[in-house]
């Protein structure tokens, strides 16, 4: 897929008192609390071991993805950028996440991309919002790489709680795996599944032509 180069300088944030941006694609979709976790802290500075996992889920999306030197990827969600430093030398990365602090451009749908990763950000969207990001993604890629954490008995009842993230779960997660499926199955189709331990699920979703 040929990528939309020349528009990201357009695109880009400025922080000037002149250009405020309006970080809002999503936004109106996430319960408020959202906004009260430091999500980047949850993941990558509360225990090395939740780290470790989080980086190896990251490189599992990247693997996924096959990607290659010239492309351009979308992280949407990307918080802290994590997985920028997954990515094989000479990718394009471009992240974009409600928080505008962290986020590289305005609005993800003035580019295109060849691959978009949305890695454990889709469940905290209702069903409008994920609706909303679906069709988002339909219009600027070919290819997106899904993560979802599992819910079953020993994510919820035991690791969740062994690592202090059942509350966060419970306050924040606005769908299912299943329903973020069954949008995503609307304009893709799901490729490949990888069984992440009891922990999650990462999918690679193709667009349907």
């Amino acid at each position: 897929m040929g990528t939309e180069f020349s528009k990201r300088s357009e695109n880009m944030i400025d922080t000037g008192p002149e250009n405020e941006s309006d970080l809002s694609f999503g936004v109106a979709n996430v319960d408020a609390r959202h906004f009260e976790f430091d999500h980047h802290g949850l993941q990558y500075e509360s225990s090395r071991l939740i780290a470790m996992y989080h980086h190896w889920v990251l490189k599992n999306a990247a693997a996924m993805a096959r990607l290659s030197a010239g492309m351009c990827v979308l992280d949407y969600g990307c918080s802290g950028q994590q997985l920028r430093r997954t990515l094989p030398h000479g990718v394009h990365y471009v992240g974009y996440d409600i928080r505008e602090e962290v986020s590289d451009i305005r609005d993800p749908s003035e580019c295109s991309y060849d691959v978009v990763f949305a890695v454990q950000v889709l469940y905290y969207l209702n069903l409008e919002g994920l609706r909303q990001v679906v069709d988002l993604f339909a219009n600027i890629t070919e290819m997106v790489i899904v993560m979802c954490p599992r819910r079953n008995f020993v994510k919820d009842q035991i690791l969740d709680r062994l690592f202090g993230l059942n509350e966060n779960r419970e306050q924040l997660n606005r769908t299912t795996p299943d329903e973020i499926y069954s949008e995503l199955g609307h304009k893709f189709d799901c490729s490949q599944r990888k069984n992440l331990f009891w922990m999650g699920e990462l999918t690679r979703w193709i667009r349907l032509k």
